[in-house]
């Protein structure tokens, strides 16, 4: 900007023809004296101008010193012209007097003249910089900057305004008018501002109007006026801001709105309501409607206390102060509905608070639960009922619930064992390893007790001390408490005590069957030797009604013998330790048909066995079980012409580590109703006519796999074939 130290004042040209007068003043008493010297004069005229001068711009210097010039030129001709009738001395001081007014009134004369000029130039820059300036906001606004005439023709456009109204050629807006460049349902908008700025100063509006290229925008435009010094509008400035990013945030969260307003309307499962702060209905939904029965306009204004039992009226107000001291209040209780009856209902209760913290109201949202508080009700029934102890275990082991059966089981009372420990009920020696292997089954997801992982019974602790033997399973749930842990309590010490009568009555069994087999063997030799020996010495002389008589002794012996071996066999597989190792069951099975070679001599049996993958099991019981199977199979297809036995296996669906191995042929078959008596000793379901056997084979086969963990079935129909299954474990 331009120094204005360098611009004469009123002030400064002041002091100049004051210091003129001073001068002249002086010059007048010094050229009083004739004898003033010459020096005096120089002094006042050359050399103080020169000194004042310095204090002065140095256009102003010059402007003194030229005139001190001009003056002395007039003093010096003063000693040689002189006035008629006047002295030299006279006429020289009269000039002298005469150069020093002259002197000072034209430095004064020049002074202002140079003032004003430098005024006129100061002033034509100061407005230069100003429109730079101006020209510098409006180029670098980041708003779109119109500058408009009074009636609304575009003069020019910033920059950015040709950036956001994506405009390429300024050329081919400017001269038109600017709501020309609106979408005709703003025109009139757009005008109406033009003429409100025009009239007032200012005028403001927002409207929608698309880009030179089609890209919808809108905008927040405000319209000044620029006014002449006869104080007329001569040009408009309009600022538009685009604000379409803030308009279409207005709208998603108007559309979320009102998205929220239908989706609150329909929600049918949950009653959403608004409260007043003083606890009255504000808002209604579907879902309200439906629990309550009441309609919008019935209970709109209503107070909360509408839908409690009467007797309980004043708990509404509960629920709110709670809500309010801590932001949210969740319960359940009953609720009234408008017919007199009652629902289950779960509240969640939100105060609603303004940015001030000032309470404005409550939102309620209620769900329907009676269904779930009927199960519940049901559940708790049954739990009481159970001949089984019942008990619910929380996430820190300590028990939440318990029915009748366990105070009788362990001794105590309920109240003795809610909220306690659950390993009190187990004996310390049991506790931490229990505490293990109830992590391990939660998280498996279910677990049951029989025996603790080292072998030891699993046992319960009673109030007075004593032990005994019992069972649990575990099964975790979620309650709206947290996830728990349901377990069952089974006091096995009466059918522990049966357990062991019949495992007594089974050795027994055993034991008497071993000594019978043994005592049987020797009298059935002696019988089966003698009749050998009477048909080899006196066959010859036998009539044939004899010889018959003797075969059927032969044949008796024969079948008593195989019977003996067959039971004493089953009773060896009862005894025998299991020694469970990987078996290669292809292998066994083609051993096993390699030693079946004689019963099929002669014969066309066809074998089909698929790829069966290794087991665990005990090779040589194993053995037996596969002796049994395709034994049957021969013996009861050999009225095929073409017999065929098949093996496979496919997975368990009940067990995911064992499989399911089949042996299915195309004999006889059986009818499915007696399926019951095949596995049962000396059971037989064909006559010995027909299929000669002793019926202890799949009474074997069955004692064999029940011992190894698996099961064993049969499916048959007749004169289609039959099918026995059994399962072992995987070998990983």
């Amino acid at each position: 900007m331009t120094d204005a130290s360098v611009i004469p004042d009123k002030a400064q040209v002041h002091r100049h023809l004051a210091m003129a007068v001073i001068m002249a003043g002086l010059l007048g008493i010094f050229t009083l004296d004739s004898v003033t010297p010459l020096g005096y004069s120089v002094w006042f005229l050359y050399v103080f101008p020169v000194w004042y001068s310095t204090r002065l711009s140095p256009r102003s210097a010059a402007i003194t010193l030229a005139a001190a010039a001009a003056s002395s030129a007039l003093i010096v001709a003063g000693y040689f012209v002189s006035p008629p009738g006047g002295s030299i001395l006279e006429t020289a001081a009269y000039n002298r007097l005469m150069g020093a007014m002259v002197l000072w009134v034209l430095t004064a004369v020049l002074l202002k003249s140079r003032t004003i000029e430098e005024r006129v130039r100061w002033s034509q820059e100061a407005l230069k910089e100003s429109e730079a300036f101006n020209r510098a906001v409006v180029e670098s606004s980041p708003d779109c900057m119109n500058i408009l005439d009074r009636e609304g023709r575009l003069l020019s456009l910033n920059p950015q305004g040709l950036c956001l109204m994506e405009i390429e050629n300024a050329a081919s807006v400017l001269g038109r008018y600017w709501w020309d460049l609106w979408p005709e349902s703003s025109k009139g908008t757009v005008q109406a501002a033009v003429q409100e700025a025009v009239a007032n100063g200012t005028a403001r509006f927002q409207g929608f109007c698309p880009t030179a290229k089609g890209t919808p925008k809108w905008w927040d435009v405000i319209i000044g006026t620029v006014r002449g010094l006869d104080g007329q509008p001569t040009r408009l400035v309009s600022t538009s801001r685009d604000m379409t990013v803030i308009k279409r945030a207005e709208e998603a969260v108007s559309e979320s709105e009102e998205r929220h307003r239908v989706m609150v309307e329909q929600v049918r499962d949950y009653a959403i309501i608004m409260l007043d702060p003083d606890g009255r209905v504000a808002t209604w939904n579907a879902g309200a409607q439906r629990f309550t029965g009441y309609a919008q306009e019935e209970v709109i204004g209503k107070p909360l206390s509408l839908f409690f039992d009467p007797q309980a009226r004043d708990a509404w107000t509960v629920e709110l102060e709670q809500a309010s001291a801590r932001g949210m209040y969740e319960q359940e209780g009953w609720r009234m509905r408008k017919d007199g009856s009652r629902f289950w209902a779960h509240i969640v209760t939100t105060p609603l608070r303004d940015e001030t913290g000032t309470l404005r109201g409550f939102t309620k949202v209620w769900r329907d639960n009676t269904q779930r508080k009927l199960i519940e009700t049901q559940f708790q029934q049954l739990v009481e009922q159970s001949p089984n102890g019942i008990l619910t275990v929380d996430a820190r082991g300590r028990i939440a619930l318990v029915n009748r059966a366990i105070e009788r089981i362990f001794g105590y009372k309920r109240e003795e064992l809610l909220n306690r420990p659950v390993d009190m009920l187990l004996p310390e020696r049991l506790r931490e390893e229990a505490a293990l292997q109830l992590h391990r089954g939660q998280a498996a997801g279910e677990t049951s007790f029989k025996t603790m992982d080292n072998g030891a019974a699993f046992s319960g602790l009673h109030k007075s001390g004593r032990e005994f033997p019992m069972e649990m399973g575990l099964t975790p749930i979620e309650t709206l408490q947290g996830m728990m842990t349901l377990c069952t309590v089974v006091d096995v010490t009466e059918r522990k005590r049966a357990e062991e009568a019949i495992l007594a009555a089974n050795r027994e069994l055993e034991a008497f069957t071993y000594t019978v087999s043994h005592d049987l063997r020797a009298p059935v030799r002696t019988m089966a030797g003698f009749a050998r020996i009477l048909m080899e010495d006196f066959g010859a002389t036998l009539d044939p009604e004899a010889q018959r008589h003797v075969r059927t002794i032969q044949k008796g012996a024969q079948r008593m013998g195989d019977l003996i071996d067959d039971l004493l066999e089953f009773s060896r597989v009862g005894r025998a330790a299991v020694d469970c190792r990987p078996v290669d069951l292809n292998k066994l099975v083609g051993e096993v048909w390699t030693d079946l070679k004689p019963q099929r001599e002669g014969r066309a049996v066809e074998l089909t066995v698929a790829d069966l993958p290794q087991c665990l099991a005990d090779r040589r019981l194993l053995r037996l079980v596969w002796m049994n199977l395709l034994a049957n199979a021969v013996k009861y297809t050999a009225h095929r012409e073409q017999a065929r036995v098949e093996v496979g296996w496919r997975p368990d669906e009940e067990a995911a580590d064992r499989i399911v191995i089949h042996v299915a042929d195309n004999g006889v078959g059986f009818d499915q109703k007696y399926v019951s008596k095949l596995f049962g000793v000396f059971q037989r379901l064909h006559r010995a006519d027909e299929f000669e056997g002793t019926g202890v084979g799949l009474a074997i086969v069955h004692r064999i796999i029940t011992r190894h963990g698996g099961r064993v079935w049969a499916e048959g129909r007749l004169g289609e074939g039959a099918t026995l299954s059994f399962t072992l474990e995987k070998a990983l």
